[in-house]
């Protein structure tokens, strides 16, 4: 299994800019101490289930092998919710409403003080 993350490169603007706003939250954390504990983060993560090894597959052993993407959020406490999505999957405006549709749902099961 292969776990590839992209990083972007950022131009000076984007990194002053980047710069200012971690600082206003650093504030506002000295502020509020309990802020981060209703922060849900969303991580992306391609994950290949592909072995190096295997060189000739079939057509249907190659669908078996493409890439899948998971998308994880992840709270102060525990993983919120894990959403596989397959290489054939849109990810568009649609796909994220449904997937935060679900996200809240879990949220509200798990973390009923929020």
């Amino acid at each position: 299994m292969f776990l590839a993350k992209m990083i972007p490169k950022m131009s000076a603007e984007q990194k002053e800019v980047r710069k200012e706003i971690c600082s206003d939250l650093l504030q506002r954390i000295e502020d509020e101490p309990d802020l981060l504990k209703s922060v849900i983060t969303c991580d992306e993560t391609w994950i290949f289930r592909y072995a190096p090894e295997v060189t000739i597959l079939s057509e249907r052993e190659r669908e078996m092998h493409e890439p899948f993407e998971i998308r994880s959020q992840v709270d102060i406490k525990s993983v919120s919710m894990a959403e596989w999505v397959p290489s054939c999957q849109m990810v568009n405006e649609q796909y994220y409403i449904e997937l935060f549709s679900k996200l809240g749902e879990q949220v509200s099961r798990k973390r009923l003080e929020l």
